[in-house]
């Protein structure tokens, strides 16, 4: 095929940080340490093309992130470098796709046609982007051209899975999402980028049913937890540890459930041993990381025969 011969470039090496001057967002992911060469060159080595030739002739690369737990990312912009065969056009598609078993699933997102600035380093705004849960996804950025590459910067080192292709067989199955570097020749396994947007943090907690230990008089409460933070218990007489052995307040570690032990002290453990029960008002604070506070309450009554 005439547009995979080799295309010899003379493409300055250009750092990210020129990237361009536009405004950006919060920068939610990063990858753009440990840049390769640039280079638009189909021979050369860690060549990357991302191209849309029109006609059902196309080229993807696309790379992997993950959102974290107790987070919601939407993305307003991505950021990334890499090289030209000729003049830029300056216009890129953007692609993102859940993971399946290690590579790009169905298509989540997509927005065509996009005027980007910077070419060939390219700040790509996004508009309409869905809130993306926690997990892992790929995105792929693709110039829009029916003539010449864009090959996007590869990395040397890898995050997650390694970038993978998808287009016309090379040394490759056709269209099926194989190892970049298996497809063309090379050893850097990831591609250079950034996302931009906002990062919701997530603090919503729910509390189970309590299971009484009437022998001790003493409770165990669920509580599930988005992500990571700090989790206290506290309240009129209470006195409370998660499973660990923790007191008061511990760090947990998210998602999941922790099981909070809680007793009575004081003039409440006092009534338990004389009466056999007691009324407990529980309050239980999640604090994540990086993230404001948000409280559930409980009334539990603790017996003890």
């Amino acid at each position: 095929m005439t547009r995979r011969l080799a295309l010899a470039a003379s493409v300055a090496a250009v750092a990210l940080c020129s990237m361009g001057t536009a405004a950006r967002a919060a920068v939610l992911y990063d990858q753009t340490d440990h840049p390769g060469a640039n280079n638009a060159d189909s021979s050369a080595p860690n060549f990357a093309p991302s191209n849309d030739f029109g006609g059902g002739d196309f080229d993807r690369t696309a790379d992997d992130f993950t959102v974290p737990p107790g987070h919601t990312w939407s993305l307003d912009g991505i950021d990334v470098s890499g090289a030209y065969s000729g003049s830029p056009p300056g216009i890129v598609n953007v692609y993102v796709y859940p993971d399946v078993s290690g590579k790009p699933g169905s298509e989540l997102f997509s927005q065509t046609g996009i005027a980007a600035s910077g070419g060939p380093n390219y700040v790509v705004p996004l508009a309409g982007f869905p809130s993306l849960g926690a997990g892992t996804y790929w995105v792929t950025v693709q110039q829009d051209a029916e003539s010449g590459y864009w090959s996007w910067t590869t990395r040397s080192v890898q995050s997650g899975g390694p970038a993978r292709w998808f287009g016309e067989a090379m040394n490759c199955p056709s269209f099926s999402w194989s190892p970049r570097t298996e497809c063309w020749p090379g050893t850097n396994p990831d591609q250079i980028f950034r996302l931009r947007g906002s990062d919701t943090i997530l603090n919503n907690i729910s509390l189970g049913k309590p299971k009484l230990n009437k022998k001790r008089g003493t409770a165990v409460l669920p509580v599930t937890v988005p992500g990571p933070g700090d989790l206290s218990v506290s309240g009129p007489g209470v006195g409370a540890h998660v499973a660990t052995g923790a007191r008061a307040a511990t760090a947990v570690t998210g998602p999941g459930v922790v099981k909070v032990k809680v007793k009575a002290k004081g003039k409440l453990k006092r009534r338990l041993n004389a009466t056999g029960s007691a009324k407990l008002k529980v309050t239980v604070t999640f604090t994540p990381t990086g993230g404001s506070a948000s409280s559930r309450h409980a009334k539990l009554k603790l017996k003890k025969r």
